[in-house]
């Protein structure tokens, strides 16, 4: 609004300059006009100029603040997908320790439900297995979401194998756990 106003007030001051030229113009002897189209040819020769250095100017300032611009949005760009991978990286790794948590609280109370004696409490050891193949079942996902998301990790191979190697452990786990409640020695229940 105010460069509205300063432009119309320069565009008023200019014209009334070129009104007042014409009128002392009309208004002088030959010689005098002579002298006023010369001067007038110079003030256009400079006006010319000037505006020329204006365009320029103001070309480089806008480039300048393209570049500036582009710069900004490049760098909130990258900044968003740095948070986003960050973010999935640390949504996998809590999935993990959840995970490993999970099964370490598993076969803690898979030790405590074996009795010495080759007891056992056949329900708490049904409830572990479920938990275990929970867990698999969400490293399965894990290893395939992280195995497809190139780029995530700097060793992603080896977390993939790694990944692998305990889904495979703990599905000998079940198949030991399923041996002793198809073939309990001495079942024991409260």
């Amino acid at each position: 609004m105010k460069s509205q106003a300063i432009l119309g007030f320069s565009v008023a001051l200019f014209l009334g300059a070129i009104a007042g030229v014409i009128i002392i113009y009309l208004s002088g002897d030959a010689e005098f006009q002579t002298d006023i189209e010369k001067e007038t040819a110079k003030t256009l020769i400079q006006l010319i100029g000037l505006i020329l250095l204006g365009a320029f100017v103001k070309y480089q300032f806008d480039r300048y603040a393209q570049e500036r611009t582009e710069k900004r949005e490049k760098r909130d760009k990258a900044r968003i997908e740095r948070d986003i991978l960050n973010n999935f990286r640390k949504e996998m790794l809590e999935r993990l320790i959840a995970n490993n948590t999970q099964l370490y609280q598993a076969r803690l109370f898979l030790t405590a439900f074996l009795r010495p004696e080759g007891e056992f409490v056949l329900s708490e050891i049904e409830e572990q297995v479920r938990d275990i193949i929970r867990v698999m079942l969400d490293l399965s996902i894990l290893k395939s979401q992280i195995h497809f998301a190139r780029g995530t990790f700097k060793e992603q191979e080896s977390i993939v194998a790694h990944i692998s190697s305990m889904r495979d452990h703990l599905q000998d786990v079940i198949a030991v756990m399923e041996e002793i409640i198809m073939n309990p020695i001495r079942p024991y229940t409260e």
